[in-house]
């Protein structure tokens, strides 16, 4: 059985009947399914599928609006009341760069828009810059491996690739055999390596003692180093710790105050809007949700409900003991103190007035 679902169809008189299709439904059947609920005939009428378009300038301000797949850029950004420059305007989409002069003949469909939503980001920039791409990480080139053969002469060593296909599978008598034979080869080598220091030992009976000058010399260039790395690392240390600013209590409730328009804005990922969209499986999950905990729940009077209540207050007093609260004035300056979640508005007013140069004048604060 093929899924039903409704479609939002806008009509001349500015309804918005939901009209229940499913795959094997056309478009002719919805327009005259439109028609038959407001008496219209099918034949003067024909559906249009439009594109919601968000742009978003650099001012972080955005203009919505709706338009036909075959409209270009131009008449959209000439709808929406938004002025540009043609030689520095670039539209970026999914990753592309739409610089001004491809405005005029580029339209939504030709970018593969033919129903939906889209948002666009709108941006000035040096011709000389549009040339270069961002996010990019030129990926470093992997260092030459040489072999030296005499003081002047380099041979280039490639490390062979290995082919996939002719990886054999692995059989655990081959490996057996030839574990057994590095064995062998370890003990031989290690035989050879005893006779040998047993002859050098009947040659040199004691070292020589331009060895032992060479090893002090090596530990006291190695304490050396040690010793300036350990002095480098401190000198990083202190330096981090003068770059934390001093922070200067200036009242009561740990008053704090600073300018917001120094402060360094943060990077934030505009969310679609698409994501607060709520979906068929959303609303069943939350019917679902609402039947259990009504079935779960056990019958209670208004008094244990209230009783309920207050504890779930009282829990929440003892979680949260503080809280922060900030309040900014139209000169982006910003006060900040700490106060109880039992105290009212009117004592954070009163906090607000003790900084003010003239404290009898009032004053609203809004959210």
């Amino acid at each position: 059985m093929a899924a039903k679902h409704n479609i939002t169809v806008l009509t001349p008189n500015g309804r918005r009947p939901a009209i229940e299709v499913n795959q094997n439904t056309t478009i002719l059947e919805v327009l005259e399914k439109t028609c038959s609920k407001y008496n219209f005939n099918p034949d003067e009428y024909d559906l249009n599928i439009n594109v919601t378009i968000c742009v978003q300038m650099e001012s972080g301000d955005r203009q919505t609006g709706e338009f036909a797949p075959t409209t270009s850029l131009e008449a959209i950004l000439k709808n929406l009341n938004i002025e540009y420059d043609i030689e520095t305007v670039v539209i970026v989409y999914t990753q592309r760069k739409i610089y001004g002069k491809e405005f005029e003949n580029l339209t939504l469909r030709s970018l593969g828009l033919g129903s939906g939503k889209a948002l666009f980001r709108l941006m000035h920039r040096n011709p000389e810059e549009n040339k270069e791409q961002a996010h990019v990480y030129n990926i470093p080139q992997k260092p030459k491996i040489f072999e030296t053969i005499d003081d002047d002469e380099f041979v280039f060593k490639r490390t062979p690739a290995t082919d996939p296909k002719k990886s054999k599978v692995l059989d655990p008598i081959s490996l057996i055999k030839a574990e057994k034979e590095s064995h062998k080869k370890c003990d031989t080598n290690i035989n050879e390596t005893q006779t040998k220091v047993a002859a050098e030992k009947t040659l040199k009976e004691s070292p020589s003692s331009s060895a032992l000058k060479n090893e002090r010399e090596d530990n006291k260039k190695s304490k050396l180093s040690e010793d300036i790395d350990l002095e480098k690392h401190e000198e990083v240390e202190n330096k981090s710790l003068q770059e934390v600013p001093e922070v200067q209590i200036i009242g009561e409730r740990d008053a704090l105050l600073f300018n917001q328009a120094g402060a360094k804005p943060m990077n934030q990922n505009p969310v679609p809007d698409s994501f607060f969209e709520v979906t068929v499986n959303d609303i069943r999950a939350l019917i679902r949700d609402a039947r259990n905990a009504q079935n779960d729940a056990p019958l209670s009077t208004a008094a244990m409900r209230q009783r309920d209540k207050d504890n779930a207050q009282m829990e929440q007093l003892r979680k949260y003991k503080t809280v922060i609260i900030r309040i900014q004035f139209p000169s982006q300056l910003v006060l900040q103190g700490f106060f109880t979640p039992v105290e009212t508005v009117q004592t954070i007013k009163d906090f607000v007035k003790t900084y003010l140069e003239n404290p009898s004048e009032d004053f609203n604060l809004c959210e």
